[in-house]
């Protein structure tokens, strides 16, 4: 009879724990800065409050200094992305989402708001649909960027095996610098800017207008329509 005590007592604390959430109001912040692996979900709201679940949610780190919230873990070396959920609620326009070592940042709704700017390193991944005039985005360390919607103006910088992912994204004017086995695809209506160094690959749809491109030291500058 003991032993079966012990094994419900155990069960039970196991499903409690296993099942844990954590809800917090935040403070204002207009940028986001997510390491270890760390897996986000994006949501707007009336009011900044976060919400984290998994059998290590009470192990995530916030940080909120000066409008930028970091998240991260207290002992990355044994957390697996499955650990811990993350849900950002936002009341005001983001800034800067900037997301490293392996982790994934993704939106539960549309993005719209006049300018943000999307930063990636170290195989992390930010996946979003936006509908912005303007677009600042970087990858480098194969990190990926994966954006949908629309965006009037855009520039990208890829690098060091970086990917852009934006076939999706309606723009209408593109400044890309893409080298060192990095890749962006894009779709432009009017004006495409595209330079290429030490093996960068531009691909493009859309079309556009007119065409500026310069190659230095090999790459590729292709249409794909």
């Amino acid at each position: 009879m003991n032993k079966i005590i012990v094994a419900i007592a155990l069960l039970v604390s196991t499903i409690s724990f296993s099942q844990e959430k954590i809800e917090r109001e935040l403070g204002s912040f207009d940028e986001i800065k997510v390491f270890n692996g760390l897996n986000i979900t994006l949501s707007k709201s009336s009011k900044a409050s976060v919400k984290i679940t998994g059998k290590k949610a009470d192990e995530v780190i916030l940080k909120n200094v000066n409008g930028r919230l970091k998240l991260s873990m207290r002992f990355p070396e044994t957390f697996s992305s499955k650990d811990a959920e993350v849900t950002i609620y936002y009341s005001d326009d983001i800034s800067v989402i900037d997301v490293n070592e392996g982790s994934y940042v993704s939106s539960e709704n549309t993005i719209n708001q006049k300018h943000i700017e999307l930063k990636v390193q170290e195989g992390a991944i930010i996946d979003l649909e936006l509908d912005v005039e303007y677009l600042d985005s970087k990858s480098v360390t194969g990190g990926t960027i994966i954006v949908s919607g629309k965006a009037g103006y855009q520039t990208v910088e890829v690098t060091t095996g970086g990917n852009y992912k934006a076939y999706d994204l309606q723009s209408n004017h593109s400044t890309i610098v893409a080298s060192s086995g990095a890749l962006a695809r894009v779709t432009v209506s009017d004006f495409l800017d595209a330079k290429v160094r030490f093996g960068g690959t531009v691909y493009y749809k859309g079309n556009p207008k007119e065409v500026k491109s310069k190659k230095i030291i090999g790459g590729t500058i292709k249409s794909k329509d």
